[in-house]
């Protein structure tokens, strides 16, 4: 359990520390890569938006979006050759007051001894209304780990453009176009 809240500990560190250097307009770039991380191939585009209408018994609309994060497969790290934990955390972002907040976020684990982790997707549907003016984006923070110890062996983040925003078509089931690494509104 001690291993577990260490690796937690250093994943906020290293996420909050992610955020102080905020992202160039190119696509999806790795920062504050430490160690000797493995590699990572994204399943997708980084964050897809929906938006979704429903003409309520009134004849009023209400509007509901979601997030999908499309994952990822991440590779050993070249430091270690036995097993590793690989943990990945995944968060979901606000463009807040000229600048990005974390809103939500999710953290999966695995273990590998040879081949690669493939991260599964995840969906964000809010329990609430969430206002279209903020920009949101996916950030992933991947650390890897000699398998069952808090040893280190190398972390990244992958952070998406701020270049690819494109807005969502407001019709019923509609998909908001995504890019790959883009955010979405």
């Amino acid at each position: 359990m001690n291993v577990l809240i260490r690796i937690v500990a250093a994943l906020t560190f290293l996420l909050a520390l992610t955020f102080a250097h905020p992202p160039t307009a190119d696509a999806a770039q790795v920062y504050s890569p430490a160690g000797r991380p493995g590699p990572v191939n994204l399943n997708g585009p980084m964050v897809t938006g929906y938006d979704f209408q429903t003409r309520l018994a009134d004849g009023r609309y209400l509007t509901t979006k979601s997030w999908e994060a499309s994952g990822f497969s991440v590779g050993k790290s070249p430091a270690y050759n036995g097993s590793q934990d690989i943990v990945a955390v995944y968060a979901l972002q606000r463009f807040v007051d000229g600048r990005w907040t974390t809103w939500v976020q999710r953290q999966y684990s695995g273990r590998t001894s040879g081949g690669a982790i493939t991260f599964p997707r995840w969906v964000y549907s809010p329990p609430t209304l969430q206002d279209r003016r903020y920009g949101y984006r996916v950030v992933y923070v991947l650390g890897w780990f000699v398998a069952g110890t808090n040893q280190h062996l190398g972390s990244e983040s992958i952070i998406p453009s701020t270049t690819a925003d494109n807005r969502c078509q407001m019709r019923f089931g509609t998909r908001c176009d995504a890019y790959w690494d883009g955010i979405v509104f």
